[in-house]
Formats: C-alpha cells, structure tokens, sequence
C-alpha cells in the first residue's frame, strides 16, 4: 500500500515517516526540505504543495495520504503565508488527491481551532470551528484548512480529520512552539508565568492516531490526539521535580502579559522581523480554559496516550542530548 507524507520533514511528519516504515508500508514523502537523514527505503520528493505538477507527480498510485505540510509557528514574518500555504495549499492537495483517487485521506489539523465546549468547558471534537472564534491568522487559516476538508468529505473524497494538541517529545528540530515553550523555562528564560490550561500529547503518540485514523477513521469525522489536560502551574512543579531546575513562583496577570506580547510582536511584525518571544495569537489560545478529550478517538481507533512523565522525561533527555539545556 503506498503512501504519501506531506510535510513528512516536520517535528509529527518525521515520527510518522518512522512510523509507516515500521509497519512495512512503502513511504513517499513531499517536503520542501532535503531528504537529509531520511529512513531508508523512503521515496522522497523535495518541493511544495503549492506545485500542483508536483503533487500530480506525488499522488501517483497512493492509497493512504497524510496531510501535514503546514507552517507551525504561531509567529511568521509574512502572514500572508498562513493563507497561501495552510488554507490554500491543503485545498490544492485536496484536489490533486481526489483527481488520483486516493482512498483515503488524513488531514491534520489541530485543537487550536477548536473552542466550542460544553458547559464544563470540555471540547470533545464534535462540533465544527467557526471562523468567527479564531484569535488570529494561524489559527484562521488552520480553521479555513479543516473546513475545506470536512468540505470535500462531503463531497465524496475519504477524509479523516486528526486535531493534535500540543506536541511534545524527542526530535523536534524546529522546536515548535510547545517544544520551545518547554525549553525556555528549563533554561530560566522566563522569570514568571502565566497561568492557563495545556493539553500535552507525546508526538508518537500522536503520528501512530494519524496510522489509526487511516485503517479505522470514519469519514467526515474529527478525531482529537491529546494527552493530559494541566494547568500550566502544575507542569512546571513536574518539571522542576524532575529535572531539580527552579521554575518561576511568580504569576505573570493576564493584562500585563498582553501587553508585553502585544508590544514584543509588534516589534517583531515592523522593526527585528524576528519571532518574539510569544504571540498574541498564542496568548489568546492559552487564555481559553479549556480542556480536550480525545473520546471519539479511544472509540473508534482504539487510540490511547501514555503518560505524560514519560513525554517530558524524553523531550527533556533529547533537549540535553542536543545541547540546548544551559549549564
């Protein structure tokens, strides 16, 4: 059964890779990155999804097609990119797989769109993100990039919707907001915090729900990978037991916070045109108390996330490992 990866170089795209080829399933993967340290046996296509001769060309013959080949970041310095390639693009790779016939498409999303929750303020993956709810232009073009799938399943084309949470674990080479988040308290970066709800998923975890949702997925339906929810306080006192680093005490007010972010982005947006230490997009998810539930996904694929110590204890040894963690 062939299989295609786009994105397949990203922190999820990277484990699933490693994934399939575990499974014995020939692998191809479209990535704008160099193959560099690719798994052996692993067909590889450098180029974007925005060439639709390219994805032509990468579609040939493929059964299962993983869909991940976004930008990540919560910070670009062009937001135009956001539109062209995480809206845009993943409408161009909707077409290319439904002209291929492709029998089944995993599209990944993510739980930052989502933010309709019951009178708990638990998101449980069944209702549908509005565009009107998204705090800004990643978390919009994420959203405009779901409802364009969920569009063309309706339409007829097999798809299967996954909404990670927050990834976590060893080997993210871009260090994703989760993953830098995480390297910049056990580095002391910060001397407060801000408290607020995470939901923290292992990102093997997560590449083996995006393996499940192809064999088992129902069509049309949105599947959450997450971990456990915890409050931000609460990580950092894990963390701090684990690894004997101090963490910061002292709660950073929410108007404050604001300002700080407003005021470091718009620096970033017009003077160093480098990524600021947090967004505002970013901020505003994490303002949501909300917690996520991955309930359709333990029914329906049997999908299930190991503890959250284990994810910390390896993202932790591999930042080490690295050299990133401070002396």
């Amino acid at each position: 059964m062939q299989t295609l990866v786009t994105g397949g170089a990203g922190f999820i795209g990277r484990h699933l890779v490693a994934t399939l080829v575990e499974r014995g399933l020939p692998v191809r993967v479209l990535d704008l990155a160099p193959c560099g340290a690719a798994p052996d046996g692993v067909e590889w296509i450098q180029g974007s999804i925005l060439d639709d001769g390219l994805l032509a060309r990468a579609m040939q013959g493929v059964e299962w097609l993983f869909h991940l080949a976004a930008i990540p970041h919560l910070w670009i310095a062009d937001k135009r990119q956001y539109e062209a390639v995480n809206h845009q693009g993943t409408r161009l790779v909707l077409q290319a797989a439904a002209r291929a016939g492709v029998a089944k498409v995993v599209h990944c999303s993510t739980e930052a769109v989502l933010s309709r929750a019951d009178r708990d303020g638990v998101v449980d993956g069944t209702q549908d993100p509005r565009e009107q709810d998204q705090p800004g232009p990643y978390s919009l073009a994420k959203c405009r990039a779901e409802l364009a799938a969920l569009r063309a399943a309706r339409d007829g084309l097999p798809v299967v919707v996954v909404s990670p949470t927050a990834p976590l674990g060893p080997g993210d080479a871009s260090l994703t907001p989760p993953t830098r988040m995480l390297l910049d308290y056990l580095n002391g970066r910060y001397p407060a915090y801000l408290d607020c709800r995470l939901n923290l998923a292992d990102v093997r975890d997560v590449a083996e729900g995006h393996l499940c949702a192809a064999a088992r997925g129902v069509v049309g339906r949105r599947y959450i990978l997450g971990g456990e929810n915890l409050a931000l306080s609460a990580l950092l006192a894990r963390l701090a037991a684990m690894t004997g680093r101090a963490m910061p005490k002292r709660r950073v007010p929410w108007w404050l916070a604001w300002l700080g972010t407003a005021a470091g982005e718009a620096w970033a947006d017009h003077v160093s045109h480098r990524a600021p230490a947090a967004s505002l997009n970013g901020l505003r998810l994490v303002r949501r108390p909300l917690d996520y539930v991955s309930r359709l996904a333990a029914e329906d694929l049997d999908w299930r996330a190991r503890p959250l110590d284990e994810t910390l204890k390896d993202a932790v040894a591999d930042l080490a490992a690295r050299g990133l963690l401070a002396a």
